[in-house]
């Protein structure tokens, strides 16, 4: 069995983010002490946390400086963190969201788009069908659509593999052919509400492409041009950034995004200095981003304190005061955005499952940020 899937691929194709240079630029190193209650008669600092929870880096930007890059040694958080480069799984959604907002809303890519607009109704002009027509962008921004959809099967219905020669694995060559055929199967709850899945993200990736094809701006509208010509450049990234794609070149809208700890750490900067002016196109989208949100069900628990979460535009917005909202990836990662301690803590993990404890993760990085903040 190991050798059968030692002989396939992820994807079948990889693609390159480039930045606009590949000068590194100076880091500022420094030590924070975090102390909180890890235990019944325990207290934990940093130390102890990155071994807890396997954190491979921790790296913060406050006030738009480094300020403090933490690694670890751990023989899986070198393997993942070799080349600077580093999945950061389901961050993918909130990097796919700002780049919505940027095409979707900017009528240099044609008329702006409604969020109430049905989705059947836009994804019937690129030859898709969507089963029901009462269903909103907005809703598969809030990952509400009410289609019935586990996340495990992400792996199944979603994912495009091959073996090591390149040669097909599965029915699709495309992820717009196994769109197609998972919504040819697609069943809907009476009551739309909050479920977690990529299939929802994945629309909105396809409706991103499709604007950018139908408005004639670049040759090959994917994702990773508009993330490379949107995104990358203006965040000054000094790495280059990798996306799987499919045999069409297309990479997923839901996951499978690779970078820097410094390059997340920069684009969270950049959102969050976008969301703080309240200033302009893009810091209306991102303010909409998070206040227009809808309840989860989804909390946690970690030595007396406790957080419920909700869900905006492809961000977790957890309760409390002063804990901003982040982007919250598989095996520990996150890109956490402090907007009124003007903080960015990005995490990158090498957990083997896809539970971590978020509140204690969410405890270290909001006292990290008051610790910058003060």
């Amino acid at each position: 069995m190991q050798g059968e899937v030692s002989n396939q691929l992820d994807w079948p194709e990889t693609l390159t983010i480039k930045p606009p240079s590949n000068i590194a630029w100076p880091k500022t190193t420094g030590d924070v002490q975090v102390r909180y209650r890890c235990g019944w008669f325990r207290e934990c600092d940093l130390v102890d946390y990155m071994a807890r929870q396997r954190v491979c880096a921790l790296f913060v930007m406050s006030r738009e400086r480094p300020v403090l890059v933490r690694s670890s040694s751990d023989a899986k958080c070198q393997e993942y963190l070799q080349n600077d480069r580093h999945g950061v799984a389901s961050i993918t959604k909130s990097i796919v969201s700002v780049v919505f907002g940027l095409v979707a809303l900017n009528p240099a890519y044609g008329a702006p788009l409604d969020l109430d607009t049905s989705v059947a109704k836009v994804l019937a002009r690129s030859g898709l069908t969507y089963p029901k027509s009462g269903v909103s962008i907005r809703q598969l921004l809030q990952m509400s659509s009410g289609m019935r959809w586990s996340d495990s099967e992400t792996e199944t219905a979603l994912r495009i593999t091959a073996n090591v020669d390149g040669s097909q694995v599965g029915p699709h060559r495309t992820l717009r052919e196994a769109v197609q055929a998972r919504l040819s199967t697609a069943e809907f709850s009476a009551t739309p509400e909050f479920n977690y899945s990529g299939f929802d993200t994945q629309l909105l990736g396809l409706l991103i492409e499709d604007r950018l094809g139908k408005s004639g701006v670049w040759p090959r509208p994917t994702l990773d041009q508009a993330v490379e010509s949107l995104i990358w450049r203006k965040t000054g990234a000094v790495k280059e950034a990798n996306w799987k794609a499919d045999f069409m070149f297309h990479p997923p809208a839901y996951c499978c995004f690779y970078s820097s700890a410094g390059d997340l750490a920069k684009f969270g900067n950049w959102v969050l200095q976008q969301y703080r002016s309240g200033v302009g196109r893009m810091a209306d989208w991102l303010r909409r981003s998070i206040a227009d949100r809808v309840k989860t069900g989804e909390s946690c628990n970690f030595y007396g304190g406790s957080r419920s979460f909700e869900y905006g535009y492809q961000w977790w917005v957890p309760s409390g005061d002063r804990e901003g909202f982040t982007g919250i990836g598989s095996g520990g990662q996150y890109l956490h955005l402090f907007p009124e301690q003007d903080v960015v803590v990005v995490q990158l993990g090498a957990k083997e499952s896809n539970d971590t404890e978020h509140c204690e993760a969410l405890l270290v990085h909001r006292m990290i940020a008051d610790s910058f903040a003060q």
